[in-house]
């Protein structure tokens, strides 16, 4: 809380005075109780939810205020393997969207936030990624669009891949709406929570 300076000559101390220090970070973990740490209580609680009803996964923390300007909250869930098999990708995409989802349970289609940007992202990321990538689709291969550079992989000009990638995403977030849905209390009582307290 305070710096000790200490002036020596001679090994003897010639004068010494404290300075208190104002710590940054302490004033950005305050609990802001504002109307974007309830926002985004809402939101964490939606991912931090269906992570643990679908992935089976309890979050190791949930925080709806952080020191991160481009980051105000998040869930840290410590997953219990490194891969992802074909029939647990819906879940994944749901977990993905729990927080797009318990936003539009909660505020209604018209006050839906730009917060879910980076999940929308890493949810169609991992989805492309699967089909084009690991042959989670009709047959394993590798795909890429069509260039000199690419001629090693097949090219998926008639769409098919981004279509059926459409409808997992769709699947997905359907699967996150209908898990929140059923689970409107545990929300709001975990979005209340979450709008008082940081973590």
């Amino acid at each position: 809380k305070q710096l000790n300076f200490k002036f020596y000559a001679d090994q003897q101390v010639q004068y010494e005075f404290q300075e208190r220090v104002v710590l940054r970070l302490e004033k950005l973990r305050r609990n802001k109780k504002d109307e974007i740490q309830a926002i985004c209580a809402v939101h964490e609680s939606g991912h931090a939810i269906v992570s643990a009803i679908l992935l089976k996964c309890i979050p190791e923390s949930v925080f709806s205020a952080t020191t991160n300007s481009d980051n105000r909250g998040f869930v840290f869930t410590k997953m219990r393997w490194d891969y992802i098999s074909k029939g647990e990708l819906r879940n994944q995409v749901a977990a993905l969207y729990g927080g797009y989802a318990a936003e539009k349970i909660i505020f209604g289609e018209e006050n839906l936030t730009n917060g879910s940007e980076s999940d929308i992202q890493k949810a169609t990321n991992l989805v492309c990624d699967m089909l084009k990538n690991c042959g989670f689709d009709m047959f394993p291969a590798a795909f890429q669009n069509a260039h000199p550079d690419t001629n090693l992989f097949l090219t998926d000009d008639d769409g098919i891949l981004n279509k059926k990638a459409q409808e997992i995403l769709i699947s997905g977030l359907r699967l996150a709406l209908q898990t929140l849905k059923t689970q409107k209390r545990l929300l709001l009582k975990m979005s209340e929570y979450l709008a008082n307290n940081r973590s």
